[in-house]
């Protein structure tokens, strides 16, 4: 297909979207087009030919696979509507922000919270591209825990229930952010952070770190080691961009740099 084309590989705007996708037949068109542009190919044997049944699946001639389009997708085994489904990858696709389960629920009219949930986690989880990049370069890392509020329970590294979160962020020269990296760690020692570095940053970058001792010794892991910075400031932003994420007991600190903070808990 080469590069998408606006208009002519997916709408560009909600009044094409809504044209494109008036029935889940139009939906199924869509996905076939995508899956086999050049007409069916058996997902087993890689025949070419095959014929449409009555349900919609494809049988394969050579070998007798009857499969679906959304065979293999986050659409297979679906009870909810492709239209509905369709509409989620629109309100995803063109929000700013994102957009919450509750908020989707409403703008869908769907009775259940746990359907539209289960949707939104998939569509979700197809999002991370498996075998990305590494982040290169200048990388700020520090971790923080994300959670809600928890009464009674002090600041520091131990606090409550909440997800530690290990947040890798590239810095751009003169000024500015590039890619980010975020994944759960089991807890702040030096073999959970550096193993959570090393998964996400590229040998020989310079990682900027805060004064902690479990960052200790990057600049001797691996063939290719890093070189570690220790930031003079206080603590600096990992997650600016990212606050549409944070629930509602989430700040962000702001430096003076203009750089990137954790969040932390509202007291």
């Amino acid at each position: 297909m080469g590069q998408p084309r606006a208009g002519e590989h997916y709408p560009r705007s909600l009044g094409e979207f809504q044209a494109w996708f008036r029935t889940d037949a139009d939906c199924l068109d869509y996905l076939e087009w995508l899956r086999w542009p050049t007409g069916f190919v058996c997902p087993a044997c890689l025949g070419r030919d095959g014929w449409r049944l009555g349900d919609g699946r494809f049988k394969c001639t050579a070998c007798g696979l009857r499969c679906s389009v959304t065979a293999g997708t986050i659409f297979d085994r679906t009870r909810t509507p492709l239209t509905l489904w369709f509409t989620a990858c629109w309100l995803c696709a063109t929000g700013k922000d994102g957009i919450a389960a509750l908020s989707l629920k409403r703008s869908l009219d769907v009775g259940s919270y746990q359907t539209v949930w289960a949707m939104l986690h998939r569509l979700r989880a197809v999002l991370v591209r498996p075998g990305r990049e590494r982040l290169v370069g200048t990388v700020e890392v520090d971790e923080t825990y994300i959670g809600g509020r928890d009464p009674g329970v002090g600041r520091g590294k131990g606090r409550g229930d909440k997800v530690l979160t290990g947040i890798a962020v590239e810095i751009k020269e003169p000024r500015g952010d590039g890619r980010c990296r975020l994944a759960p760690l089991a807890d702040a020692s030096a073999a959970s952070l550096r193993a959570f570095v090393t998964d996400h940053v590229e040998p020989g970058a310079t990682v900027i770190t805060d004064g902690w001792k479990g960052y200790l010794g990057l600049d001797r892991c691996g063939s290719t080691p890093m070189k570690r910075a220790v930031s003079a400031r206080p603590g600096f932003e990992a997650m600016r961009r990212l606050r549409s994420c944070c629930l509602p007991s989430i700040e962000l600190l702001h430096w003076p740099s203009g750089g990137f903070s954790a969040p932390t808990k509202v007291p």
